[in-house]
């Protein structure tokens, strides 16, 4: 009986947006369904989001719960840190497996059997791994944003902020005006509701051209770069 496959793609950060990551990974899985005569089933992509931030993966989710409904004998993915970076939900997944009966095969890595004690030690111990790597990256990103903010340099997005030019380096006069009239008036008791009413009516628009929301002001007015200061 030929096995049903669910081909798994992930990657943290696409700052293209290009889904090219994504892409190589998909390739490398087709590759390997083929070489073993298995049908692709289906191939779920969770494209610019992190396994290890706990943000939710839509398509990881809809995996899951088609293997609950046991439409795919295997899960195919590029390497097992594509699926799990938290050993918490790799307990889950572990769980499911046995459940089910389904393997996972890797195109890096070979098979994880976690039907099988051994299999579940060895996924177990190169989560813990995953998961350690994904930590002491968090901790290098922390300390290059605190350097940054200690030398009192500028984020280094790519896209502005609203009432400056890129990088901080001059005041947009115009936007500038709106903030400190919204600002007033928010203080003085009226609701972001209303000041994003007349933000739109008078033709003021978001750094991308479009219409100001309730969240769009509020963020603007949380942000530490109103008042001179610096956050990280």
């Amino acid at each position: 009986m030929t096995k049903r496959a669910a081909i798994y793609c992930r990657i943290s950060e696409d700052k293209e947006g290009l889904g090219l990551g994504v892409k190589r990974q998909e390739d490398d899985c087709v590759a390997l369904v083929n070489r073993n005569g298995w049908e692709v089933v289906d191939i779920f992509t969770d494209n610019d989001i992190s396994a290890y931030s706990g943000k939710l993966r839509p398509k990881y989710k809809e995996m899951v719960s088609r293997i609950n409904e046991k439409e795919f004998d295997v899960v195919v993915v590029w390497h097992n840190d594509r699926l799990h970076r938290s050993p918490r939900v790799l307990e889950d997944f572990i769980d499911l497996c046995e459940k089910t009966k389904i393997t996972v095969q890797t195109v890096q890595a070979g098979l994880f059997d976690l039907g099988t004690s051994s299999g579940r030690a060895t996924a177990r111990i190169l989560g813990a791994v995953a998961r350690q790597s994904s930590e002491q990256s968090s901790d290098r990103i922390k300390r290059k944003n605190l350097e940054v903010a200690m030398a009192g340099k500028p984020w280094g997005k790519k896209q502005r902020t609203y009432g400056h030019t890129e990088c901080l380096s001059n005041i947009v006069e115009e936007e500038a005006r709106a903030i400190q009239i919204v600002a007033k008036r928010f203080l003085a008791g009226e609701s972001l509701y209303s000041l994003a009413k007349w933000l739109n009516e008078n033709n003021y628009r978001t750094i991308k051209g479009g219409t100001f929301s309730t969240k769009a002001i509020r963020d603007i007015l949380k942000s530490a770069r109103i008042s001179s200061r610096r956050e990280y």
